[in-house]
């Protein structure tokens, strides 16, 4: 199973903040819940349909190298020996524009350890390290597991020192005690766009404050049982806000988003 995915990091969130006023619900939370709200703004994000299309299997192929363009498409496929169920994956798994891009893959990570004594170990693509100490610091991190630059003091960032792809980094937190005993791994998404970026960063904070996404949509569904508070939940044409229809709690959120989403995010409420 892959690791939950956040963009970027809680320090990278952190600097976005310092530059707002009103803030305080970012500012004054625990890293452990940064990085959970981070993690659910993310999904909400993840969730919405995204500007472009998917590419052709051939238009993938002539890209990849995988076909031999001096000869048409019928005698490429005659020479093809990939099986129907292979052609339909290929296809599926292929991403929209964002947030996903096909080739990309994790090469950075956001650990937070929640534990107050005991032992943990990390394995990086197949290889464990020796037992890490719960308050171990960036530098003893980097030491134990070979191949990764280690920054921070808890939540800690670990960065491939050489570009690779199929990046795999696991942990085991049998030997914590205390707190939550959790040694929880963050698969950071570096390559996305600033204002992408701060639309999570700003559903974050939302989430923060006790906005609940669901809640909010559930209370569309109170208010059009009451004549009076229609106006309130409603615009003229009858739709309910767009980002609270689409379970995102901020207007900011969704304003930083709308350059990036296809024409068919909409969502419909029928009065009786």
């Amino acid at each position: 199973m892959s690791e939950p995915t956040i963009y970027r990091t809680i320090a990278d969130a952190d600097a976005y903040f310092s530059g707002q006023l009103y803030a305080t619900d970012w500012t004054g939370a625990t890293d452990a819940d940064k990085a959970l709200a981070l993690l659910m703004a993310t999904r909400a994000v993840d969730s919405l349909k995204f500007r472009g299309v998917k590419r052709s299997v051939w238009d993938a192929l002539v890209a990849d190298g995988n076909v031999d363009t001096t000869l048409t498409v019928d005698q490429n496929v005659a020479n093809s020996e990939l099986t129907e169920a292979e052609t339909k994956a290929a296809y599926e798994s292929q991403l929209r524009q964002f947030p996903r891009d096909a080739e990309a893959e994790a090469e950075s990570w956001t650990l937070e350890i929640g534990a107050t004594g005991g032992t943990f170990t990390l394995t990086l693509n197949g290889t464990e390290s020796g037992a890490i100490a719960y308050d171990a610091n960036a530098a003893t991190i980097e030491a134990a597991l070979s191949g990764v630059t280690v920054t921070g003091s808890g939540p800690f960032t670990l960065t491939m020192a050489d570009s690779s792809y199929f990046n795999s980094l696991t942990s085991d937190a049998t030997n914590l005690t205390g707190g939550a005993s959790t040694a929880t791994i963050l698969t950071v998404e570096d390559n996305v766009p600033d204002d992408i970026f701060w639309a999570v960063c700003e559903e974050a904070k939302s989430l923060l404050s006790g906005r609940d996404a669901e809640q909010e949509f559930r209370n569309l569904e109170l208010n059009s049982d009451g004549v009076g508070s229609n106006r309130v939940t409603m615009d003229r044409s009858g739709m309910p806000p767009r980002h609270t229809a689409h379970l995102v709690t901020s207007p900011l959120a969704w304003k930083y988003l709308q350059r990036y989403l296809a024409p068919n995010n909409s969502f419909t409420i029928k009065r009786t």
